[in-house]
């Protein structure tokens, strides 16, 4: 199992491009721990959500990773898979709280650490790089 803490509010900038590309938005993934991470007292309501998910947390790697203008990879010495291009948004996946069970949502709103089955917690995350049809690839990766 593993714990994924997910931003439960938009953080905002007053430029534009730097609201979009560095700051966290509602539903953003923002760190996989393994089960059983001692959270800091300011990871809970209001500023995040917990999930607890089947899986090691590096299985989390691509939904908590930025969206670039080219998703480009490459190896280079000791730097192997690192993105190539211009970063767009802070989180290229979003945890849509609305697409799990009204009981889990109460639970998330509330600051409990919900858990979700791989096929729930898949099925709550969106793309938001408009790239459609691109999350069955990187779900058959991580699988």
């Amino acid at each position: 199992m593993s714990e994924l803490l997910i931003k439960a509010g938009d953080a905002k900038h007053h430029d534009a491009n730097e609201d979009a590309r560095g700051c966290y938005k509602r539903g953003d993934p923002v760190l996989a721990m393994p089960d059983g991470h001692r959270w800091g007292r300011l990871e809970t309501i209001p500023r995040f959500w917990r999930v607890r998910v089947p899986g090691d947390r590096f299985a989390f790697y691509p939904f908590v990773q930025p969206h670039y203008r080219q998703q480009t990879l490459w190896l280079r010495g000791d730097n192997a898979h690192k993105l190539k291009g211009d970063r767009l948004l802070r989180r290229r996946w979003h945890f849509s709280a609305e697409l799990v069970s009204p009981q889990q949502r109460l639970a998330l709103y509330r600051g409990e650490i919900v858990e979700l089955t791989w096929s729930e917690f898949v099925r709550a995350m969106l793309d938001k790089s408009g790239m459609g049809g691109r999350k069955s690839l990187v779900l058959e990766l991580v699988a």
